[in-house]
């Protein structure tokens, strides 16, 4: 399966290339981008992405605006959270992220992270299937 993702970081070279190497994997394809914290909640809001990409200092951490967002969305995707410093906060803008990626991001990371939505997206049909 192809997960689509949107990206969602202020640094328009890491998102250049976390797409590249995303999109390198053969197992995502990025189809939207958001350069500030309201514009990725407002396209999570009107888009249907498997996964998102947030970087962890695109916000305030102890921002509730996507929190509060996920009762809204008619589809809430998995969220990964990205990060350049190891002192991030793991429960950032009020979500538990499916996984952390730190920054840069070399391919074992990314490969790691591939998998763990893999394989949430597998429990979740499960779910569904019961």
């Amino acid at each position: 399966m192809i997960f689509e993702a949107m990206l969602a970081d202020d640094e328009a070279p890491a998102r250049v290339e976390l797409r590249h190497q995303l999109e390198d994997t053969g197992r995502v394809k990025v189809v939207e981008e958001a350069v500030s914290f309201p514009e990725a909640i407002a396209k999570l809001m009107k888009g249907r992405v498997d996964v998102a990409f947030l970087d962890w200092d695109i916000a305030d951490p102890k921002s509730t605006m996507l929190r509060d967002a996920l009762s809204r969305m008619d589809h809430v995707p998995m969220f990964v959270l990205m990060s350049a410093y190891k002192d991030y906060h793991p429960e950032a803008f009020g979500i538990r992220p499916l996984y952390y990626l730190p920054k840069p991001t070399d391919r074992a990371d990314l490969d790691q992270c591939i998998e763990a939505i893999e394989k949430r997206y597998l429990e979740l049909l499960e779910r569904r299937a019961l």
